[in-house]
């Protein structure tokens, strides 16, 4: 009976893998993955996600009795394929390079963070928005010049979603990682750091707002 049972979950699971893995591959490619390059040899769904399934939906299980929230729970998604996350990005020497945000800027966006039932978002004057956006296009710019080609966006989990909105637009390559998506063990390298002058008085300012 107990291995009649076992068969028929491993086929369920089997068949749920096979019939989902198009639309996690989407999900995973969005909010997690970075954009193919123009004419890169990748297949529509892109990358197999299957071995990472179980891991997605035990992290949705332990947090869906706490909250409905669907950017919640994909942050809780992405904070369970730590390890996934960390490969895609780390470099063949094992380091992972990353742009950091001064905790200067930092910090006072925790207070800019606004959480609805579909979105956690930024809000925060238009000014610093564009502020941000070409500080972290001028880092982006620099890494590079110094042959890092490949290097992500570290900053906070609670600021991590807004953060990706706000330079998803213009930095559409540039991915956004929070600290507790890389792996126990990786050994990290700062390579510039975005700042923004007098960043507690530029977010507090009252008048029109962005949400990001």
């Amino acid at each position: 009976m107990n291995c009649c049972r076992g068969r028929m979950f491993s086929n369920c699971w089997n068949g749920f893998a096979r019939c989902s893995r198009r639309w996690w591959g989407r999900w995973f490619r969005n909010s997690i993955g970075r954009p193919a390059a123009a004419g890169a040899a990748e297949s529509p769904e892109g990358r197999d996600f299957g071995p990472d399934l179980p891991l997605i939906l035990e992290a949705l299980g332990e947090h869906a009795g706490r909250t409905k929230n669907a950017a919640l729970l994909t942050e809780c998604a992405r904070k369970a394929l730590s390890r996934t996350i960390t490969g895609q990005y780390k470099k063949a020497d094992g380091k992972l390079y990353a742009i950091t945000i001064d905790p200067t800027l930092e910090h006072p966006l925790l207070s800019c963070v606004q959480q609805g039932p579909e979105a956690i978002t930024l809000a925060i004057p238009p000014e610093a928005a564009s502020q941000i956006n070409q500080a972290a296009a001028q880092c982006w710019k620099s890494a590079m010049d110094k042959g890092l080609d490949e290097v992500v966006l570290l900053c906070d989990a609670r600021i991590r979603p807004g953060m990706m909105n706000l330079i998803g637009r213009s930095l559409q390559r540039l991915p956004v990682v929070a600290y507790d998506e890389v792996s126990a063990g990786t050994q990290v390298e700062p390579v510039e750091t975005v700042s923004l002058a007098e960043a507690a008085s530029v977010l507090s300012q009252n008048g029109e707002m962005v949400t990001v």
